[in-house]
């Protein structure tokens, strides 16, 4: 399986921190481990009640190995919580 583009992962992930900052049930900004969570479809209770396997990459690195997906996410959540 081919990795996503950085831009599509970022897009992604930038839907994942906005429904998460949306909403006041999560009290969670990004971090690696839930981007890495949410691309790998590992599910966390708190998702259920956001619909976040809704969220467009959700699962879709599910078939990678979890380092190698948060080697790959390090950077993009970086600069996400830089701004």
């Amino acid at each position: 399986m081919n990795w996503p583009g950085e831009a599509q992962l970022a897009e992604w992930l930038q839907a994942l921190a906005d429904k998460l900052a949306a909403n006041s049930q999560t009290n969670q900004a990004l971090s690696v481990p839930l981007a890495c969570r949410f691309l790998a479809g590992i599910s966390v209770p708190v998702w259920t009640k956001i619909k976040v396997r809704q969220l467009p990459g959700y699962a879709s690195c599910e078939d990678m190995r979890y380092a190698e997906i948060a080697e790959r996410v390090q950077g993009i959540v970086a600069e996400m919580q830089m701004g």
